[in-house]
């Protein structure tokens, strides 16, 4: 029995390579066919500089050809990291179908049952083998794909660069009530060093405004520098000053003009580096880790409906691998034949439960249930789909 289960894993695991590289290669061929000028012009900035047009002799130009391969590959292998968690759950249902129309096309359940093996031990690899690429999809997502998050928001033109450009900050609200703005915000790493190095290689704001609210959220206190640094717990203002307001004028009368200590130029806050760049790169939160949402979260000084978002996120995409997991058993029933039989047939009665599953894993990240909290109205779509599934797989005929 071991030969046999051996013989069906593997044909499985084979089917669900060739269709995730099949798949992979039509999404990037897309890509490369409508971004091949712009991977090209990021080679050649990267290879003869931006002063050039085109290559000036053949050596040029094959490294302008390297560069645009090397760029194609620098822009695409964290973007399929990302696309694995968005596929595999398609990718093992079909390939499961695959590998049940080999079996019953050579009559090999015909065989099985005969020799008296049960349907039911011909499903275990199948379910183990997609356990398997669940519990690869749970660490690529938790901890490969976090590491790469600022690569993903890169398109064609920024081949080569290595972390996120920089980017204007906006009334960002922290927790005590104050908004900071900034005209650039630069951060080398997402995983913040903490270093005594103010001038180095430390987040940095330009050109900083904080504004300190009062009653009503009116502005009482501003507070400017031209540079902040991050230390690690808070921003540090270099050479800054603040200006009280008065609080009936409608606009920024300031009052009191005068420059901070060294002690008030310190400002701690929950507003940090990560923090700042989730607010601004939209899908960006969706990529970090459960670990890193929930010490997010526990920071406090987030608007509550941009909490809650990240809580769906947080809970979700664990109930989506349950989905998939599930879907997957749920579907297996509809190709496990007794006999030799119409596989097309087979595939429109799964179809309707599996779009179900494989819709409810996408969606468990943004479902909202009034009246149930967070963590239960992502795995709804996992408990109602479990006892149908478990309905199905017990009454395999074997």
């Amino acid at each position: 029995m071991r030969t046999i289960q051996k013989h069906i894993a593997g044909l499985y695991l084979v089917n669900v390579l060739v269709i995730m590289l099949l798949l992979f290669g039509f999404v990037v061929s897309i890509d490369i066919v409508t971004n091949l000028g712009e991977f090209v012009d990021a080679a050649r900035v990267e290879v003869i500089g931006a002063t050039e047009e085109a290559p000036t002799d053949t050596s040029t130009a094959l490294r302008h050809v390297l560069a645009t391969i090397v760029a194609i590959g620098d822009v695409w292998w964290p973007r399929l990291l990302q696309l694995y968690n968005y596929l595999v759950g398609v990718v093992l249902i079909t390939a499961m179908g695959f590998t049940c129309s080999q079996l019953v096309k050579q009559r090999e359940l015909v065989a099985l049952m005969a020799s008296g093996i049960s349907l039911y031990r011909v499903a275990r690899p199948f379910v183990l083998i997609a356990a398997v690429f669940a519990s690869l999809q749970f660490i690529n997502q938790e901890f490969a794909v976090p590491r790469v998050a600022p690569l993903l928001t890169r398109d064609a033109r920024d081949a080569f660069q290595r972390d996120v450009a920089s980017f204007a900050v906006r009334l960002a609200p922290d927790e005590q009530g104050r908004l900071w703005s900034a005209e650039e915000f630069q951060a080398p790493t997402l995983r913040v060093e903490v270093e005594p190095d103010p001038a180095g290689r430390r987040p940095l704001l330009t050109d900083v405004r904080v504004y300190e609210l009062g009653e009503g959220r009116r502005v009482v206190r501003t507070l400017t520098a031209p540079t902040a640094y991050w230390d690690g717990g808070g921003w540090v203002l270099a050479e800054g000053a603040a200006a009280t307001v008065d609080p009936t004028s409608p606009v920024f009368d300031g009052r009191a003009s005068y420059t901070l200590s060294e002690e008030e130029r310190r400002l701690t806050t929950a507003l940090d580096p990560e923090r700042l760049k989730v607010r601004h790169l939209q899908g960006f939160a969706s990529n970090l880790g459960f670990l890193e949402i929930t010490r997010m979260l526990s920071g406090g000084g987030m608007d509550p409906r941009a909490s809650e978002a990240l809580d769906r996120i947080r809970w979700g995409r664990l109930a989506g691998i349950a989905s998939n997991l599930i879907t997957l058993v749920a579907a297996i029933p509809f190709f496990l034949l007794r006999v030799p039989g119409s596989m097309l047939a087979s595939s429109l009665k799964a179809a309707p439960i599996a779009l179900a599953g494989l819709a409810a894993s996408a969606a468990s990240t943004s479902i909202e249930v009034p009246g149930l909290p967070i963590w239960l109205a992502a795995f709804l779509p996992v408990l109602l789909l479990a006892p149908i599934a478990v309905a199905l797989f017990t009454a395999i005929r074997t």
